[in-house]
């Protein structure tokens, strides 16, 4: 839980990233991180790979962030 947390809260500090890094889901299990969910760039999902790495062992994160340009994430909300 400490882990995730950490997570979490260094996402929302990083300026770098975007107000849809909120649409991401942090799941820790067995000191396994598991990302989930999309953001808006490559960076943007390369970034908070770097923060959940950071947060432990590189190899136990499995990012699995999609990446959805904001003119495809507007479009389907509408």
């Amino acid at each position: 839980m400490e882990k995730t947390y950490r997570i979490y809260a260094a996402m929302r500090a990083d300026t770098n990233l975007s107000q849809n890094a909120e649409n991401v889901e942090v799941g820790t299990l067995n000191g396994r991180v598991t990302l989930r969910g999309h953001v808006n760039t490559d960076d943007g999902k390369r970034i908070i790979g770097e923060i959940a790495e950071k947060a432990g062992q590189p190899e136990n994160v499995s990012n699995l962030l999609e990446v959805r340009p904001l003119a495809i994430v507007n479009k389907a909300a509408n």
